[in-house]
């Protein structure tokens, strides 16, 4: 949310109350408001839905504060049989005499399921004595969150359901069963899926000492482990008699708790072994038959389950890629640290699934580090990947061990809001565009500026994208960087005003409109151009870390 207070009047909060909205269903908005002491406002609260630059509905409410008061207006709109579509909603307050007291600024999207444009959060928190469970679940849906990861969750890896209501995990942390399923109704009353983490091959050493037979073993007969003997790494073969355990695990969870699918984890070693007859055993090729036969379990118990499986370091890409897995999830370690990094992670895996849905996980910390988060973002939603990252209200996951997450400070809050409210507004344009930046970018330029294709300091990137009647130009500000590491803190990049824009196309263009994150609540403006033959001229306004250019062909 973005917001613009007069001083006759605050806008505390804008939202939609879901993370999501299905087809047919009543989207609600929720508008909070606070008076002046001591003073009389009212006047019209006014309300202008859009898709992308095309406006679908306008609605409006009175209002009245009196004497400091706080109030709250919910505006109501049918959603319409979309599979998928992203909306802005632009509010105005006017007072009696049609003076503009306020505006703000949110996004909703409505879509048949969650997964065609997964936001990721996570969940790690499921001691009994938890408390503020649905205020936790309405913050994260703030910031358009629509599926969540329990994380480590569980019992044990390889039986999952504890024994009772109230348990000891593996770490010793004391969990309970009706908090995790109280977390669960909470997040589906935000418009959220709920995925319970489990690992593809990972066992108790107990479990391990009375299942030997079940485990991978290296070249020298020794059983694999993750950590010091922590955990065992059993054979996820489809036949196997493990496999045969874990899928009867996940079909008992499905039954017996709301869960929306099924989340796998890997360790993304070891990539090899042998069974316990000595034979050995290609993970790369196991793993893709093992998520399929998780979906067909899955689905045979909720017909619109989901399973999402972790490729650590993006491996196996070319082996998972294609399975039944609902979108890509890709975890990125060293070697990939640079920004470029990240454009090739999404990328590849785009290519490689036939264009599923790509979500990246990489641990950023929000600690004096505003603008870092702002790029990482920037760079990933505009090659149209989500990053999971929120949770936990207004947490950010900064370690691979999701318990160790950071509270976000408010200023990366509100601006990582305005992210995610950007990425929703606009995800017809950033999830459904094929890159084409090798062509655009050569083609595009920013007079006194270094502009390009590539990632390189001191310059603005240029990521082109293409889709049936759009060009899409984003510019990711890179100038007064020293470096494209994503994981390191990042000072805020030397903002520029008033760029002169020449483009090269020889498709005729209809008009030219810009939108940032960064300013003006993620409207959209149009801008004057001129197109003399094949070459297009323009004033980009404003660059601070993202403007996506919108060209519209006739």
């Amino acid at each position: 949310m973005a917001r613009q207070n007069g001083r006759h009047v605050q806008i505390t909060d804008f939202y939609p109350t879901k993370g999501m909205f299905r087809p047919g269903e009543t989207v609600e908005l929720r508008l909070e408001l606070a008076g002046p002491e001591q003073k009389v406002v009212q006047g019209t609260a006014h309300l202008r839905l859009s898709h992308l630059m095309e406006p679908v509905a306008e609605l409006e409410q009175p209002f009245v504060l009196t004497g400091g008061e706080r109030a709250g207006i919910t505006f109501a709109w049918t959603a319409p049989q979309a599979r998928l579509q992203g909306y802005g909603a632009d509010l105005t307050l006017f007072d009696t005499a049609g003076q503009v007291l306020a505006t703000t600024s949110t996004a909703f999207d409505v879509g048949v399921h969650w997964t065609l444009a997964p936001r990721y959060g996570f969940l790690c928190d499921f001691s009994p004595d938890r408390a503020g469970i649905d205020e936790t679940l309405r913050r994260m849906s703030r910031y358009h969150i629509n599926g969540i990861q329990f994380y480590d969750w569980q019992y044990r890896h390889d039986h999952l359901l504890p024994p009772q209501a109230t348990f000891i995990d593996p770490l010793g942390r004391q969990l309970s069963l009706a908090t995790t399923r109280a977390l669960i109704e909470a997040a589906h009353r935000q418009g959220m899926a709920a995925m319970p983490y489990t690992a593809v091959y990972a066992a108790s050493p107990s479990f391990f000492h009375s299942h030997r037979d079940w485990a991978l073993f290296d070249g020298g007969g020794n059983p694999c482990l993750f950590g010091d003997d922590f955990l065992y790494i059993m054979n996820p073969t489809p036949d196997s008699p493990w496999t045969g355990h874990l899928l009867r695990q996940f079909e008992r969870v499905l039954r017996e708790m709301d869960f929306d699918g099924i989340h796998l984890d890997q360790y993304g070693e070891p990539r090899s072994g042998f069974d316990a007859a000595g034979d050995p055993v290609d993970l790369a090729q196991v793993l893709p038959a093992f998520i399929n036969r998780v979906k067909d379990v899955a689905t045979s118990v909720k017909p619109d389950a989901a399973v999402v499986f972790n490729a650590v370091k993006s491996w196996p890409p070319e082996a998972v890629a294609g399975a039944h897995q609902d979108f890509v999830y890709i975890e990125v370690w060293p070697p990939c640290t640079t920004y470029r990094d990240l454009r090739d992670v999404v990328l590849e895996a785009k290519q490689l699934s036939g264009g599923k849905p790509v979500v990246v996980a990489a641990y950023i910390s929000p600690a004096g580090n505003l603008h870092g988060v702002l790029l990482a973002d920037a760079i990933l939603f505009a090659h149209g990947a989500a990053h999971i990252e929120l949770g936990e209200g207004d947490g950010m996951l900064a370690d691979p061990y999701f318990p160790k997450f950071e509270v976000m400070p408010p200023q990366v809050a509100q601006a990582v809001r305005s992210y995610y409210d950007f990425a929703v507004r606009y995800e017809n344009l950033l999830l459904e565009s094929a890159d084409n930046t090798s062509e655009i970018a050569q083609r595009f330029c920013l007079e006194g500026v270094a502009a390009g294709l590539e990632q390189s300091f001191g310059t603005v990137w240029v990521i082109g994208q293409q889709k049936p009647g759009y060009q899409v130009i984003h510019l990711i500000n890179l100038l007064g960087l020293t470096d494209g590491e994503w994981a390191c803190p990042k000072p805020a990049p030397t903002s520029r005003r008033g760029l002169l824009a020449r483009y090269e196309t020889a498709t005729r263009v209809e008009r030219v409109c810009l939108a940032s994150p960064d300013y003006d609540g993620g409207r959209w403006a149009e801008l004057p151009f001129t197109q003399q033959g094949n070459v297009l001229r323009f004033v980009v306004p404003e660059l601070h870390v993202w403007d996506m250019l919108i060209l519209s062909e006739q």
